[in-house]
């Protein structure tokens, strides 16, 4: 059976829900050499589509998504009495993992570090 995604182009165009960031990520993965995780995370979306089951979020739902947990962990901090480095690197978008501070692309902070 083939089939393409052509019917459903409007509804994962800018889409961010797991399925469609899955694909993206597995197109860009320098590890897949064969495509075997890109084709696996087109079928997954593709299946998902075909029975209905695929959720569009838009980039504006998931800021706003982050803005919301940001907005929890600030005030997590704030009551755990962090010191104003801790909190200035919560509201940069830095989190706290294994004891030192990474902002999900690499690790690291201004010289100083967070304490």
């Amino acid at each position: 059976m083939r089939a393409d995604f052509a019917p459903y182009r409007d509804e994962i165009r800018d889409c961010t829900c797991l399925l469609c960031g899955e694909v993206a990520c597995a197109l860009s993965d320098v590890r897949d050499f064969g495509g075997r995780r890109h084709l696996a995370a087109c079928v997954a979306l593709l299946g998902a589509l075909m029975a209905g089951e695929h959720v569009r979020r838009s980039y504006a739902e998931m800021a706003a998504e982050a803005r919301e947990a940001k907005a929890v962990r600030l005030a997590e901090a704030e009551a755990a009495g962090a010191s104003p480095a801790t909190l200035a690197a919560i509201e940069r978008g830095y989190a706290k993992y294994a004891g030192f501070m990474v902002d999900g692309i690499g690790a690291g902070m201004t010289p100083g570090g967070v304490r």
